[in-house]
This record gives C-alpha cells, sequence and structure tokens, in this order.
C-alpha cells in the first residue's frame, strides 16, 4: 500500500497550471522543502496552542508524522537555540543535534 500525500492549496494551483501548460502528471513531482529550527518551533507552538494537526498539514503540506517527530524533538531543538544564543561555534552546535 503506498502512502499518499496531501498537497497544500498552494501546491494544488502549481499542478493544474503545469498540467494546463502541457506538463504529464508523470513528470509532476512534490517540492521538498526544509523547514528551520526556529520555524518548526513555531509550528509546535502552534500544535500546543490548539491547531490541529491535520490542519497544519493542510496549511503547511508537511504530514502529520513530521510534525510528531518534530514534537518528540523538540527539547533538542530548544537546546539547539540556547547553544545558538551562547554564541557556541558551528562545529559543536552540529555535533550537539546528531548525538
Amino acid at each position: 500500500m503506498s502512502k499518499r500525500h496531501s498537497y497544500s492549496v498552494k501546491e494544488k494551483l502549481e499542478i493544474i497550471k503545469k498540467l494546463k501548460n502541457g506538463v504529464t502528471k508523470a513528470c509532476i513531482r512534490r517540492e521538498r522543502h526544509s523547514y528551520s529550527v526556529k520555524e518548526k518551533l513555531e509550528i509546535i507552538k502552534k500544535v500546543k496552542s490548539g491547531v490541529t494537526k491535520a490542519c497544519i498539514r493542510r496549511e503547511f503540506g508537511i504530514p502529520e508524522g513530521t510534525v510528531r517527530g518534530w514534537m518528540a524533538e523538540e527539547t533538542k531543538l530548544n537546546s539547539f537555540i540556547d547553544k545558538l544564543d551562547e554564541g557556541t561555534s558551528l562545529k559543536d552546535q552540529i555535533e550537539f543535534v546528531y548525538r
């Protein structure tokens, strides 16, 4: 069974535009987006304030499982931000995140 991805409204409109311009369905791929630590923490804050993960999925196009993973790593993300504020070197910061 393949996993279905939901597309945001913006992504759906872009797909429609590509199809009208003659691009075949097989050529359309979902663009990957990387989120900064601060963006992840902002999304976590929205979920904690009562916004559902399904709503986040629709708004940002982020799978619910990804949001759950970010929430599980919230302490690590906050520690990373704290380390940035302390002025530690980038190498130390990267090693901290991947321990």
